[in-house]
């Protein structure tokens, strides 16, 4: 996925995109999975904002999915006010 991103990153340029903000999630998926939570909430916040840029304070199911994505990486940090934070601004 570091290597999507990066061409993603070429094509797209420093405009936030949709596809940009997806590899995030799928980067920030396998950083789960390999145990590294603290990037996978670096590439989950990353894709938070772009969503947020791209959407801007509309609620949209992909800002919910980042939140989301980020209330269970820091629940498995046990971070658990900041997960429920995450979770209950994604039901927002």
């Amino acid at each position: 996925f570091e290597e999507t991103l990066l061409l993603l990153k070429n094509e797209h340029g420093d405009s936030p995109h949709c596809d940009i903000a997806g590899c995030l999630i799928n980067l920030g998926h396998s950083y789960i999975n390999l145990g590294d939570h603290s990037r996978a909430i670096e590439c989950y916040n990353q894709s938070l904002m772009m969503y947020k840029a791209l959407h801007g304070d509309i609620p949209h199911p992909d800002i919910a999915k980042s939140l989301t994505n980020l209330g269970v990486a820091y629940s498995s940090l046990g971070d658990n006010p900041r997960a429920i934070d995450n979770c209950n601004q994604s039901l927002e």
